[in-house]
């Protein structure tokens, strides 16, 4: 929705300094979003209140897996 755009392109994390800022890489990362926060809605992966521990290797896979589920979760409180 609208809403969620808009925070997607003015609030950006300081997880993603440095990151293309491209209008292809901001189509990709909207729909890397969407299909993180489908995946979690579908097989029900969080319930409201739960605490998430997200381990990192230090790769590439490691720091988009932790950018998409940052911007999952406050893109919609109800995750």
């Amino acid at each position: 929705d609208d809403a969620t755009d808009t925070a997607d392109e003015t609030e950006i994390h300081p997880l993603f300094r440095g990151a293309p800022s491209s209008t292809e890489f901001r189509k990709l990362r909207k729909r890397l979003v969407r299909e993180v926060r489908a995946a979690i809605e579908t097989y029900h992966m969080v319930t409201p209140g739960d605490r998430w521990l997200v381990c990192l290797s230090g790769g590439k896979d490691s720091y988009t897996l932790l950018a998409a589920l940052w911007l999952a979760a406050t893109a919609r409180a109800r995750l």
